[in-house]
């Protein structure tokens, strides 16, 4: 529950830093004490653009620095539709980088393939804080590897999308 509400929140903070949302205030009247008011900045950048380029559940990778050749190997397996492929890839990129969450979580996507499975996104500050990002991928990994090897939730696996 903590994990949810953290991540929740932390997927929050990294949309209203990213200006991709804001968060809405409520009205004011005359007797409330004026508020900072919160206005968007203008772009000609569409979000849902920027979003797409940010989430993956196997296809792309989201951390650069992390990247072995097994697993970029199993990424365009993914992508293609090969979930055998990817993971047996992703398998071989564990053992050399063992302490890598977003192969962990694509792997475990990888063996749930094409077949029924509940999908949640998870919202992680990469491209502002990557450690921090790690850390709470690891939480993620973790907790997705356990509720799947305990057959999943009411038997359906669980799939996590990385945002």
């Amino acid at each position: 529950m903590v994990i949810t509400v953290a991540m929740v929140l932390g997927g929050l903070w990294w949309l209203q830093k990213s200006q991709i949302i804001t968060l809405p205030f409520p009205e004011e009247t005359e007797e409330d004490e004026p508020r900072a008011k919160v206005t968007p900045k203008t772009t000609n950048i569409k979000p849902q653009i920027i979003i797409a380029e940010h989430l993956s559940a196997g296809d792309r990778t989201l951390i650069p620095k992390e990247v072995t050749p097994a697993k970029q190997a199993a990424v365009k397996a993914f992508a293609s539709g090969n979930y055998g492929k990817a993971a047996s890839l992703l398998e071989a990129s564990l053992k050399s980088k063992k302490n890598d969450p977003e192969a962990l979580i694509y792997l475990n996507n990888a063996r749930i393939g094409t077949s029924e499975s509940y999908t949640i996104a998870i919202s992680i500050p990469i491209g502002v804080e990557v450690n921090a990002a790690k850390e709470m991928l690891r939480g993620v990994a973790q907790a997705q590897q356990e509720i799947n090897a305990r057959g999943g939730v009411n038997n359906i696996p669980l799939k996590v999308l990385i945002a």
